[in-house]
Parts: C-alpha cells; structure tokens; sequence
C-alpha cells in the first residue's frame, strides 16, 4: 500500500509540474511584456 501511495503521489507530482510549466510557458511572454510597459 505505501510503495502505491508513494507511486501516486509522484504522478500527480509529476503531473503539477507539467501543469505549472505549461502555465508558465504560456504566461512567460505576458510576463515579458508586463515589465516591459513598467520600464517604459
């Protein structure tokens, strides 16, 4: 049960990780723009 537990535990780990990059990725270049106008 704990070695299941544990192995699940990295799959949805795994899979945050993913999410958050792809969060990320998308919201890099919005990011980019943002600080550009606050250096404007």
């Amino acid at each position: 049960m704990d070695t299941g537990m544990r192995k699940t535990g990295k799959q949805l780990v795994a899979e945050m990780v993913r999410e958050d990059l792809k969060v990320m990725a998308r919201n890099v270049p919005s990011v980019g723009v943002t600080k550009g106008f606050a250096y404007a």
